[in-house]
Parts: structure tokens; sequence; C-alpha cells
């Protein structure tokens, strides 16, 4: 397992509030070929989490986070819902908008 693989399962875990050894033994149980979807969920999960410690950590609500980053409200919310992702480009661009980010006030 690599360490995204296992930063991935972290994040999964706490999201759906089972054990790192039960997230664990789910991906490992789970035949390879089978493991995309696994992925996919995970992934969405830990950007849900990064999009919510960025609104924590400046206070703003779901408008006001996706207006600072540029990104149509629908779409935050979708994020938010894991209900998807941006593309990989897209993420580090986001990750480097909310790093330097400064709030106005």
């Amino acid at each position: 397992m690599n360490a995204r693989t296992v930063k991935l399962l972290r994040s999964y875990s706490r999201s759906t509030g089972t054990t790192l050894n039960d997230a664990k033994h789910h991906w490992l149980t789970t035949p390879r070929n089978e493991r995309g979807g696994i992925r996919a969920e995970m992934e969405r999960s830990l950007w849900r989490k990064e999009l919510q410690e960025f609104r924590k950590k400046w206070n703003l609500q779901g408008k006001e986070a996706a207006g600072a980053l540029n990104v149509p409200y629908d779409t935050w919310r979708k994020w938010e819902a894991m209900m998807g992702t941006p593309p990989r480009w897209a993420q580090i661009a986001l990750r480097t908008m909310m790093r330097d980010f400064k709030k106005s006030v």
C-alpha cells in the first residue's frame, strides 16, 4: 500500500465513521479490478474534507467559499456532497488558491 492509499483510507474511515482497520480490510478484500470505485469514493471524501477545512478556517458560507475560489456554487455543492471531484490539475490549482487565500474584511 502506498502513502496516498493510506491517506485516503484514513480520510475515508473518518468520513464514514468506520475504523481504520475496517477500511483497510474492505480495501484489501476487494478484488484489484474493483478497487477503482472505492478509490474514487475515498478521493471524493478527502476532497470534501479539504473544502470543509477551508470553509471552517476562514468562517465562510458555501457561496462565499465558492466565490473566493472562482468556482460555480452548484459545483461546490456537488463536491461537498461527494458527488465528484475536479480533475487532478484543477485540485492542485484550487489547493494553491486555498493556501494563499486572505480574507478581506
